[in-house]
């Protein structure tokens, strides 16, 4: 269940996302994230426990075979401007305003646009456990006039969504990454696609 934090102030909570998919978020350039569960999640499977968290951007993993060709050269600017060894740099946060659970391709293609990542890589994390759902998150993001450079503690790492951070992320003041009509117009296309894929 989603708890009501939308109003807080600051938070402890931190989704783990690709750094180019923060990125992406925190321009505007995309509106939703996909996630399938990691190997150290219960169950391995992805729960949306938190309405508004920090995003938590990650080195490890991503490639450019698996983002989408407009965002490859945001790949290679992330990399370049990658934190200091043993620190964390925080810059966004968001809300989710929908989360939806999708089990067909073609829901999958129909959001594609609107993620930093290949429809490819998409739907290979549909297909990796098939009996589960994937999760589409739409995100409203919101940049930090700040940024918060933290230290990467070991219990950061690992194969998990959803971390508890060691100190607050004050969430003002900040920017929304689109504004209220771009959103909302953008928030409706994604979930106008996903309704007609079924």
């Amino acid at each position: 269940m989603l708890q009501c934090e939308s109003l807080a102030p600051a938070t402890r909570h931190a989704l783990k996302e690709w750094s180019v998919a923060v990125d992406s978020l925190r321009d505007g350039d995309s509106l939703v994230t996909v996630r399938k569960g990691g190997i150290r999640e219960a169950g391995r499977e992805f729960r949306t426990e938190h309405r508004t968290f920090a995003l938590f951007p990650t080195y490890e993993h991503q490639n450019a075979g698996q983002i989408g060709e407009r965002h490859v050269n945001r790949l290679e600017m992330v990399l370049a401007e990658a934190p200091a060894s043993g620190t964390l740099r925080l810059h966004t946060w968001a809300e989710v305003t929908d989360a939806v659970e999708v089990t067909s391709e073609e829901a999958v293609r129909a959001v594609a646009q609107f993620s930093v990542f290949s429809p490819a890589y998409a739907l290979e994390r549909l297909q990796w456990r098939p009996k589960k759902p994937l999760h589409i998150l739409v995100l409203r993001v919101h940049r930090l006039a700040e940024p918060l450079v933290i230290p990467m503690l070991p219990e950061y790492g690992g194969c998990k969504s959803w971390i508890e951070l060691a100190a607050d992320v004050p969430l003002q003041p900040s920017t929304p990454a689109l504004d209220q009509a771009a959103f909302e117009a953008a928030r409706c296309t994604v979930l106008e696609a996903l309704h007609a894929a079924g």
